[in-house]
């Protein structure tokens, strides 16, 4: 069935409440089509037609528009029509609308499917304003216009049109042509929903979850889950596959925050993961350091990882990790964009030069890289601290005396210029010219640090 038909139908019965008087033959040819008789309907209509009567026109055009009882025939379909809607009957100007915007029996013309739509929608006719909506929202036969598709498809729509309720929907959804408001979007797209309207309801499920999750992160200090949950059970309602997770999750937030040890752990988890949430380190410690006064042993191991891996070393190990790829990836073989990449990395300020806190950090961050490349989750927070601590104590030293041996002009900075050769830029590194030229190994690079931080035993008798 073709988009025609679906739109228009065989809606004679509407004639019957019309306010017109209608001849006895007129009523005669009514009933015989009612009963599916549309040969009678056909010899009784035909004459009335012919001499003018604008209902007879309007459903003789239905009948050759979907061929019941006569061979369909677009062409003269649209004869009926233009004969219709030229005395005003909004029905027939709405459907010889959609044969021009379709090219059905005539040559496809959008600014004339325009005209049409108009003259019926400014009479009220919901099927004729929602198609005027389409048009306008399309840029189709006049300049694309939101605001002016937004009037057009709430005028259907408050008078219960599918499409319009549909369409207000999305503009309210994404503020096309009217202010975003997601509460509003909701309201149509549950109207719509309502009818039958699968994609609405579809909006509708992803709406209401985008609400509930956007409520439960508004909260400055906090999480308002008591909030959020209306919203995600609605949207379990209507068939969001998703919603049921986040149910849980607001139920055992609910219960982490009344002070439930393993929903404070299992909360913990989420923001370490970053599954349901964004993940939040901080905030994952916060609930995790509740979980341990509430005598969940499990919670020690998983605040030491999120120290190690997230808030001490996770930064600055992870834009390593970056490096290393980046070399991989771009500069294969290529010592001079080798060179760049590493000094890019190194220029913290990003002003050319690299200062003494610049190199001192580099050298830190290749210490911490080490330990936590070889250790992995066996890492120990005491450890770790008394590594930190000897590198803050002993690696400025070292710092001091690469920027002394490449600060040819004493300003207490290193430029580019000052690394004389590639050889000595990777003896800076702390790798081989080789190495570098293959892409720095940083695996390699961390064993043998990790190596002889177990010689630095001085700092760790402070301890």
């Amino acid at each position: 069935m073709n988009v025609k038909k679906i739109i228009i139908g065989l809606t004679l019965s509407l004639l019957l409440g019309s306010g017109i008087t209608v001849a006895a033959d007129f009523d005669k040819g009514l009933k015989a089509a009612q009963s599916g008789d549309f040969k009678t309907a056909l010899a009784e209509w035909m004459p009335l037609a012919e001499q003018g009567n604008a209902n007879a026109q309007r459903n003789l055009g239905l009948m050759y528009d979907n061929g019941d009882g006569v061979r369909e025939n677009d062409k003269t379909a649209v004869k009926w029509y233009t004969l219709a809607a030229e005395q005003g009957l909004d029905q027939a100007q709405s459907n010889l609308g959609l044969m021009y915007e379709n090219g059905l029996g005539v040559q496809e013309n959008h600014e004339t499917a325009v005209k049409w739509y108009t003259l019926a929608a400014e009479q009220g006719l919901d099927q004729a304003q929602s198609n005027l909506g389409f048009m306008y929202y399309n840029g189709k036969g006049v300049t694309q216009d939101y605001k002016t598709s937004a009037k057009w498809y709430a005028l259907a729509a408050k008078q219960g049109n599918v499409r319009g309720q549909f369409m207000l929907g999305v503009m309210y959804h994404y503020g096309q042509g009217v202010t975003l408001d997601k509460t509003a979007a909701v309201k149509w797209y549950t109207l719509a929903a309502e009818q039958g309207d699968s994609k609405a309801k579809e909006n509708l499920s992803i709406l209401l979850l985008v609400i509930g999750k956007e409520i439960f992160s508004s909260e400055p200090d906090g999480h308002d889950c008591s909030g959020a949950i209306d919203y995600f059970e609605k949207a379990q309602e209507v068939g969001n596959e998703e919603a049921p997770e986040y149910i849980e999750f607001c139920k055992t937030y609910q219960r982490a925050s009344k002070g439930e040890g393993m929903a404070q752990y299992e909360i913990a988890m989420h923001f370490d993961l970053g599954y349901l949430v964004s993940k939040n380190p901080k905030t994952a410690l916060s609930w995790g350091m509740k979980a341990r006064s509430n005598g969940v042993e499990s919670a020690d191991k998983l605040i030491g990882e999120i120290l190690i891996n997230d808030l001490v070393y996770g930064s600055d190990v992870q834009k390593l990790r970056d490096l290393s790829q980046l070399l991989n990836d771009e500069c294969y073989r290529d010592l001079e964009c080798a060179f760049d990449k590493v000094w890019k990395h190194l220029d913290i300020s990003q002003d050319g030069n690299l200062s003494l806190a610049e190199l001192s950090k580099f050298q830190r961050d290749l210490v911490q890289f080490a330990y936590i490349e070889e250790l992995g989750s066996d890492v120990e927070i005491a450890d770790a601290a008394a590594i930190n601590l000897t590198s803050i104590l002993l690696l400025p030293i070292t710092s001091s005396s690469i920027l002394h041996s490449f600060d040819y002009n004493n300003d207490g900075t290193l430029q580019k210029e000052e690394v004389v050769g590639q050889t000595e830029f990777a003896k800076l590194v702390g790798v081989d010219a080789q190495s570098l030229i293959n892409g720095v190994e940083f695996q390699a690079l961390g064993n043998k640090l990790s190596s002889s931080m177990k010689n630095l035993r001085i700092p760790f008798g402070l301890f």
